[in-house]
């Protein structure tokens, strides 16, 4: 609407661009935030799968597995210039996720984790599901709710890469708004998020 192709760019045609580091400063340190929970996910996750693989003592704590990929596999793809080559990647992910959606929404149906089922005396009672009536004793909002609104707000955050998205999709043949378009693939997008969700 203003022209601004970055959101530095944006913000400093809308408000004084004195101010315009605030936009860019919120991004970097979100994607810093971000970078480094991902890190910490995935040195849980090897190390995790390094105590199950009976792997050396060394390779069974997370602080050594965050080390490893964020030096050896991380930092080498922050440097890339062209990421068209990791599309791939992108494509086995949301093919990840569909296909553990699918299984969840199998085993819902099924109830093959609901007591009585097949599965429910592999989940450990100490991590198995309570739902518990509303009493004084008991708290109307559960404070775990925090750790779901983290996650809705991780999926669906916006993307950084918006105003690049938006210029490089094509403008109507009629050379109107780009914006009814633009506003059906984010709707499209983020419902199917919600509908995964």
């Amino acid at each position: 609407a203003v022209g601004g192709t970055t959101y530095r760019d944006t913000w400093a045609k809308v408000f004084p661009p004195k101010t315009a580091i605030l936009p860019a400063a919120t991004v970097t340190i979100m994607t810093f935030t971000a970078g480094l929970a991902y890190s910490i996910i995935i040195g849980d996750s090897f190390a995790s799968i390094a105590s199950l693989a009976g792997l050396p003592p060394t390779l069974q704590r997370p602080n050594v597995w965050i080390v490893l990929v964020s030096t050896l596999v991380l930092f080498p793809l922050c440097l890339l210039r062209d990421l068209s080559s990791l599309a791939i990647g992108s494509v086995l992910g949301t093919a990840g996720t569909l296909y553990t959606a699918l299984f969840m929404a199998l085993r819902c149906i099924d109830g093959s984790y609901a007591p009585g089922g097949k599965f429910f005396s592999a989940i450990a009672p100490a991590v198995q599901p309570r739902f518990v009536p509303v009493t004084p004793a008991t708290p109307v909002v559960n404070l775990s709710i925090f750790v779901l609104i983290s996650m809705l707000a991780t999926a669906f955050l916006a993307h950084y890469n918006a105003p690049k998205f938006y210029n490089e999709l094509a403008p109507p043949k009629d050379g109107g708004s780009k914006v009814g378009r633009f506003n059906l693939v984010c709707g499209g997008a983020f419902g199917l998020a919600a509908l995964l969700c």
